[in-house]
């Protein structure tokens, strides 16, 4: 869980890459630091991968502070404490004016912000002092977080077979070894698409915003604005219910437009122009949390609370809640869950929302960045076309899940995951294509494919668990691969949900001495390797009667025979199919 773009570092082995937008010579710089926590993003360093630090090689790296934007605190039940005077006592541990008196987090959080930020050390200070104010029941540094993203590369013209793979990988043969499995490493989404591609799911997007884009316009539901400083929102207000990106400056001169490509892997439509989403007719709500120089974890936490249906004081209701979050978002500085963020994702979980987090880039522990390491999510490390770990991908206990996050390693089109994009520089231009690689770019494949199974009916705790069951074994590599310790259940792989595509059948005549024969004519979607049957009499499972068919006896009589049918695979989530209606037996 992460609270910045995933954005990749420039460095001799993995350089920025320019992303030249179509039509347009306008190169933008690949560094992008987006966020809502109160660290921002520093560009991930190559390293040992895992759990364990890096060994050091030099002297030990020297790590910035991080910066607060001011300070976030909840009062105690019953009790008050006015704006006013908890900016006072802010302002004078800080010595530091005040900008944003009071910011609502949702759930009787509020933030208080300075004029600029200032470095956590000086933060603690003052929510020390806002905390022992007898009213506050605690009080913590408003950190600033970065997006998941990864650098822009060369925009490329729409064509699904040649660039989305991250879709549908169609290689055969075997790599270091390894033989492919059928659709590759990819998330296999077309695998479920004969019974869902979303049905309307609403997935919330808490990112830089949203653009204009034809392969998203379509796809929208009512978003808001939630950053609540002028500054950093460049729209000339704080909070509003219009979520347009107005470029975040990430490398200081030009904008990520991050939100959009993490909204186009999501959701973006089929249409035969472009490409395509993993979840093509769920909805996009886009919620703004970050800005210029990234987003403070007040704004984030604001933006869950009221993506997944909550109230946030000051801001009109959400008619349209989302199902599915989304952040793709981290901290690369080390941060423990703030509090007020923990207490948005619980509210959220409880609404039934399901909260989907991007691992991060530093390739260290993703126990050490936010949201990564906040109780409740999903939380998504990256792997590669093959499968393999990247060289980025933060890991470690707190990982649930792998998906496809490309290296950018040769600068392919295997390299990236293309999708939606602007080519404008400090303001959006013109929509266009892009490929970028990171957690931010895994992790929506997930929040897609949880959309997926939200299209058939599941939610909450339900959603959860389909969704972890939905992975493949880490392929075994000699070197570069992931395990479970690492990298979390396995990689997302769609074909393992087996469901039924239509009701079972029974064929036969209802009538002693008669044998009855159960089957599902649609099928299933996904790998299935088998089949289990059950028959019932009246609505009670009948001792024994367990095979694809079933011979009617005296018992029978006037009673009404149904049958479920049940896909078997490794390793998978899976739903019966039962027959409607029966057959009635003759007395």
């Amino acid at each position: 869980m992460t609270t910045n773009a995933d954005t990749r570092p420039r460095s001799a082995a993995h350089p920025w890459r320019a992303a030249v937008a179509l039509g347009s010579g306008a190169a933008l710089v690949a560094g992008v630091v987006l966020g809502g926590g109160v660290a921002l993003a520093t560009p991930a360093l190559a390293g040992d991968l895992g759990v364990y630090d890096p060994p050091e090689t030099t002297a030990p790296e020297t790590r910035a502070e991080p910066l607060a934007a001011g300070v976030v605190y909840q009062v105690r039940e019953g009790e008050a404490v006015a704006p006013s005077t908890a900016a006072a006592v802010v302002s004078e541990a800080a010595d530091v004016p005040i900008g944003t008196l009071a910011a609502p987090a949702g759930d009787g959080t509020v933030a208080v912000d300075f004029t600029t930020p200032v470095p956590a050390s000086t933060a603690r200070a003052a929510a020390q002092a806002l905390a022992a104010v007898p009213t506050v029941a605690w009080a913590e540094p408003n950190y600033l977080a970065e997006s998941a993203a990864a650098p822009p590369v060369t925009p490329r013209d729409e064509y699904f077979r040649e660039y989305q793979w991250h879709l549908w990988d169609y290689r055969t043969g075997s790599v270091r070894g390894v033989a492919l499995p059928a659709g590759g490493y990819s998330s296999k989404a077309l695998s479920l698409w004969p019974r869902t591609r979303g049905n309307g799911t609403v997935v919330a997007v808490l990112d830089t915003g949203i653009t204009p884009h034809p392969d998203l316009d379509g796809r929208l539901v009512a978003g808001y604005d939630m950053i609540s400083s002028r500054a950093a929102a460049r729209d000339g207000d704080g909070r509003d219910s219009d979520p347009t990106d107005e470029g975040d400056l990430g490398s200081g001169t030009t904008s990520s437009w991050h939100g959009t490509h993490v909204a186009g892997i999501i959701g973006a439509a089929t249409d035969r122009t472009g490409m395509t989403g993993v979840a093509p007719t769920a909805r996009i709500q886009p919620v703004r949390v970050l800005g210029s120089g990234g987003g403070t974890f007040a704004d984030i936490a604001a933006g869950v609370t009221w993506a997944s249906g909550g109230t946030v004081s000051g801001t009109t209701r959400n008619r349209t809640p989302a199902r599915v979050l989304n952040l793709s978002i981290q901290t690369e500085i080390d941060l423990a869950c703030p509090e007020v963020l923990q207490q948005a994702v619980d509210g959220a979980r409880r609404r039934g929302a399901v909260v989907i987090a991007a691992a991060g880039n530093a390739a260290k522990s993703a126990l050490k960045s936010v949201p990564a390491n906040c109780d409740g999510v999903i939380t998504v490390a990256a792997v590669d076309r093959d499968g393999r770990r990247t060289s980025y991908t933060n890991t470690g206990r707190a990982v649930d899940i792998a998906a496809p996050g490309g290296s950018g390693a040769d600068g392919t089109v295997s390299s990236y995951v293309w999708s939606t994009w602007n080519a404008g520089t400090r303001s959006p231009g013109e929509p266009t294509w892009v490929g970028m690689y990171g957690t931010s770019q895994a992790a929506p494949s997930v929040a897609g494919a949880a959309a997926l199974l939200a299209g058939m009916g599941l939610q909450g705790q339900a959603l959860e668990k389909a969704l972890l069951s939905s992975v493949s074994q880490f392929p075994a590599y000699a070197s570069g691969r992931c395990s479970t310790r690492m990298c979390g259940a396995g990689v997302l792989d769609l074909r393992k949900v087996l469901v039924p595509l239509g009701a079972a059948k029974i064929a036969g005549t209802g009538a002693v001495g008669q044998t009855l024969t159960a089957s599902v004519p649609a099928g299933f979607t996904g790998k299935v390797t088998g089949h289990r049957y059950r028959w019932f009499r009246d609505g009670t499972a009948i001792t024994g009667a367990t095979g694809r068919t079933y011979r009617v006896v005296a018992a029978d009589r006037g009673a009404r025979l149904t049958a479920t049918v049940t896909p078997r695979s490794t390793g998978s989530f899976y739903a019966r199919s039962t027959s409607s209606g029966g057959v009635l037996v003759a007395r």
